[in-house]
């Protein structure tokens, strides 16, 4: 049974904007940087998520960060497993950072999925060429209680980014908690 508890009153829902908004931005790189590996959301082939895996490893410096919820593991399955869950180059760009992402976050919420499966929905703000963007970051606990990431939901900065096709158009459709809080601001 899926119980999701991500209803906050107005007030609650202005606590976590206002918390988000007073965050530090954590800086990432320019779109121009993101490889070519990203620009086509749709391939999935062995290779390109090959060379996926390897550029995001290669930029992360720290793959057990702590965050407001404990440590959490960034492992190679589960940056496989966002890869499958959307990417794109406005996505990828925030990979190099995810680690200082989630250690300087705030939880918004926790959902539960199942007895063995609990959601916390860490809350971030970055920037991107002077302008400011919101992120959620989902971690998952596995049956032994662990906490290790699973993807990334982004609240685009760039107009151009709302043209987009497929995969990345996903962002619109946010979770209920995401949208009241990441979308509103």
């Amino acid at each position: 049974m899926n119980e999701q508890f991500f209803i906050f009153s107005d007030s609650e829902r202005r606590e976590k904007r206002n918390a988000l908004k007073a965050l530090t931005s954590v800086e990432t790189i320019p779109l121009e940087q993101v490889p070519e590996i990203f620009r086509n959301p749709k391939d999935k082939t062995p290779q390109i998520i090959k060379q996926r895996k390897e550029w995001i490893f290669s930029h992360l410096q720290n793959t057990f960060p702590d965050s407001p919820v404990g440590k959490i593991i960034i492992s190679r399955s589960s940056i496989h497993d966002s890869l499958f869950k959307g990417c794109n180059r406005f996505k990828a760009g925030l990979y190099p950072i995810l680690d200082k992402l989630i250690e300087s976050s705030i939880l918004l919420y926790i959902n539960f999925e199942s007895a063995d499966d609990i959601q916390f929905i860490l809350g971030n703000k970055y920037s991107r060429s002077g302008a400011n963007g919101y992120v959620g970051i989902v971690i998952r606990t596995d049956k032994d209680g662990k906490k290790y990431y699973s993807h990334t939901i982004y609240h685009k900065i760039s107009q151009a980014a709302t043209g987009g096709t497929g995969n990345q158009n996903l962002t619109r459709n946010l979770h209920p908690a995401v949208n009241n809080i990441l979308h509103e601001i």
